[in-house]
């Protein structure tokens, strides 16, 4: 370990140095932020209008819209998202008018999005859009977080920043100090020392380790220091934003585990790093994909990144030790098959 802090060191606190500052940086920026995250008018919506009608556990919704002349129909479609992925639809419509029924969730009356189409001539015209509630943000649209609160904050940063800049470093730096023996042929020098595969393999991750567990902790007290600073840290807000950080621990260490993985087998720095940058764009692709189309927010729980929920811990307080440990017991795993890869594999001539 001693070894790599007089290897690495300098690049390490550099990193530590741009973390800290990205995140007292945008936290600071975050008060002026506000009018970048406003929603733009939905298009044609002078020409769509939306009266909600209480029905208990339902709400419906009564749209009316401006004629179109030469219209032969209407079709509506509706989706919880503007940008209308897979929406449902209402065809033929020979009025100006329709209804949709709602299910109320646990916040009373959801957001859905209307847009209304005209076919004329054979060829659809869009009359106009409407929603069933007041719109935000489009951040709060896509991913259903509230930027103007400190803990949406806090969550579009991690998602988009910090987290992946994070997650893409550490796994680089995680291959590529492994895969570096191997190019520079000193892996054979290193083992002819009294220092078996397994000892080397784990003093790399140990070291890897310990620098993200600070980090960590460091990038989680900045957070609190430049919210405070700001004058935006409330009464109860030092533990979740602090654990926002903390928690992402098991996923930067299966990541890593996987960068150590891919050195490993393959022995080149390239070929290792591009794997694991794979991987982790692959976590957030999965997620991302699962937090913006309905029906598919299953998919998150197949990534570790799906299990740092973000939401829970900043909002309600709320993280779940078993996820912490599952994580850790996956990235533990597969840094066992990498000790268990290394000690059997040939070096690279």
């Amino acid at each position: 370990m001693l070894i790599e802090l007089r290897t690495n060191w300098k690049v390490l606190l550099t990193f530590l140095a741009v973390v800290s500052f990205l995140v007292a940086g945008m936290v600071a920026a975050w008060p002026s932020m506000g009018t970048a995250f406003q929603a733009d008018a939905l298009k044609g919506e002078e020409n769509v209008s939306v009266e909600l009608e209480d029905l208990g556990d339902t709400v419906k919704v009564h749209l009316q819209w401006s004629p179109v002349e030469g219209a032969d129909n209407y079709t509506l479609l509706a989706y919880p998202q503007p940008q209308m992925l897979v929406p449902e639809r209402a065809e033929g419509i020979d009025t100006e008018s329709a209804e949709h029924l709602l299910e109320k969730d646990e916040g009373g009356t959801p957001q859905m999005y209307f847009a209304v189409v005209a076919l004329v001539d054979g060829e659809r015209q869009l009359v106009g859009m409407a929603s069933s509630l007041e719109r935000t943000s489009v951040y709060e649209e896509t991913f259903g977080v509230n930027m103007s609160r400190v803990e949406g904050m806090a969550s579009f940063m991690w998602d988009l920043f910090w987290g992946l800049l994070m997650m893409l470093f550490l796994g680089y730096v995680a291959a590529s100090t492994v895969s570096r023996d191997f190019e520079e042929r000193k892996m054979d020098i290193i083992l002819s020392k009294p220092v078996s595969r397994r000892r080397y393999l784990l003093e790399k991750f140990a070291f890897l380790t310990a620098y993200t567990a600070l980090m960590l902790l460091v990038a989680g007290l900045v957070l609190v220091g430049s919210m405070a600073a700001i004058g935006e840290l409330s009464e109860g807000m030092v533990a979740p934003l602090l654990m926002s950080s903390l928690l992402a621990f098991p996923v930067v260490l299966l990541i890593m585990a996987v960068g150590t993985l891919a050195a490993v087998y393959v022995q080149d720095g390239r070929t290792a790093v591009g794997l694991v940058f794979l991987f982790v764009l692959l976590q957030v692709g999965i997620n991302l994909v699962a937090s913006m189309a309905e029906g598919l927010e299953h998919l998150s729980s197949y990534t570790a990144m799906g299990y740092w929920d973000l939401d829970a811990i900043l909002f309600d307080n709320v993280y779940s030790v078993g996820d912490f440990v599952l994580i850790a017991a996956a990235a533990l795993a597969v840094l066992a098959v990498a000790v268990l890869v290394f000690e059997r594999r040939d070096m690279a001539g």
